[in-house]
């Protein structure tokens, strides 16, 4: 049924029924025009919804309201009377967030369909609680990190591959969680030649080493790079992208590879590049394909979306020793919350 009311952007509406956290008026910010050639056949507004002053000792200090997206109908059920016209919104109502400045402006604003403005709120409310939780524990977390690691200086490098795991091992259990169930045995002789034979290479040393403590496991590469691949995934997802490339559905000529640091062959990939982790197709990436002024073996950072980016460590021996030092000089902090080990300065811009 056609709406018997004409909403316009910078409208005031009141609505009902109140939504604890929340004021009682709403202010259209945008109106989207039905298009139908696209199936968007009803216009859709985005109105702007601010939290009360009782609800802002609760949620992050930032979070000023909540931006919903109703149609007439939804609008129409919402709105008892109209407050106010040609009301002027701050630029940042798109992202609920007061922010400073241009340069602070996050790269996605989150808009929720909802039948009415009351049913919108209430799970956005209990979110912005949550969220304010998780950053008070989290700066209570920093303080605690900063006293422990901040004094420590002149930490010696692992000599040997089994020595970082050992020292990586041991973080874990003191600082986030036990590895015992999130990395998998060493692989056998046997297995590594065979993996071997099925690529047509010869693995790095330090890479071998490696594999021959832990093969895999499941665990999770600080801070972005994702799970530590076994042999068998690794082979794998080798043998899934080297099959994509022979189709022409990955990885062909006109990929380009344009954002690449160091010395990387401006190469999207090829079966000479092992993806070893993967973290929704970011990889560490085993480099045996390296230019004369690169190193064989040497870890590169992939990125699905641009490809190779950057040499990340010359081996796998080096990234595990930089790692050790990473942690144990205080980069990384577990986050309880969310069961994962965090950059400390990400979660220290957070908390600005």
């Amino acid at each position: 049924m056609k709406s018997q009311r004409h909403y316009l952007e910078g409208q005031r509406w009141e609505f009902s029924p109140a939504v604890d956290g929340f004021e009682t008026t709403f202010v259209i910010g945008g109106v989207g025009e039905a298009q139908p050639e696209f199936g968007w056949n009803e216009r859709k507004y985005d109105v702007y919804v601010q939290y009360n002053a009782a609800a802002r000792t609760l949620i992050p200090a930032d979070w000023d309201g909540v931006v919903l997206s109703l149609t007439d109908e939804g609008m129409d059920r919402s709105v008892t009377k109209l407050v106010a016209s040609n009301v002027d919104l701050p630029w940042w109502w798109v992202y609920g967030r007061r922010i400073r400045s241009k340069e602070d402006e996050p790269n996605s604003s989150g808009v929720l369909m909802c039948d009415t403005v009351s049913d919108g709120l209430e799970p956005r409310f209990e979110e912005a609680k949550q969220t304010a939780v998780a950053l008070r524990m989290q700066w209570e977390s920093l303080r605690k990190h900063h006293e422990k690691f901040d004094s420590r200086m002149n930490l010696k490098p692992s000599s040997s591959i089994a020595e970082s795991w050992q020292r990586i091992e041991s973080w874990y259990a003191e600082n986030a969680y036990s590895l015992d169930n999130a990395l998998g045995p060493g692989a056998s002789t046997v297995k590594i030649e065979e993996f071997q034979d099925a690529i047509g290479m010869k693995l790095p040393e330090d890479f071998i080493e490696s594999v021959q403590i832990h093969d895999g496991g499941g665990w999770s590469v600080p801070w972005r790079y994702g799970e530590l691949l076994s042999l068998n995934e690794i082979l794998e997802q080798w043998r899934l992208y080297s099959d994509s490339q022979a189709r022409g559905k990955y990885a062909t000529e006109d990929w380009k590879a344009e954002q690449i640091k160091g010395q990387i062959k401006p190469v999207f990939w090829n079966k000479k590049r092992i993806y070893v982790s993967d973290n929704s197709g970011e990889h560490l990436t085993l480099d045996l394909d390296a230019p004369e002024d690169g190193t064989y073996g040497q870890i590169i950072d992939h990125s699905h979306e641009v490809g190779p980016m950057d040499v990340v460590a010359s081996g796998w021996g080096e990234f595990l020793r930089n790692l050790v030092a990473d942690l144990e000089s205080g980069k990384y902090l577990y986050v309880e919350f969310t069961r994962s080990v965090e950059l400390v300065e990400d979660l220290e811009r957070n908390q600005r």
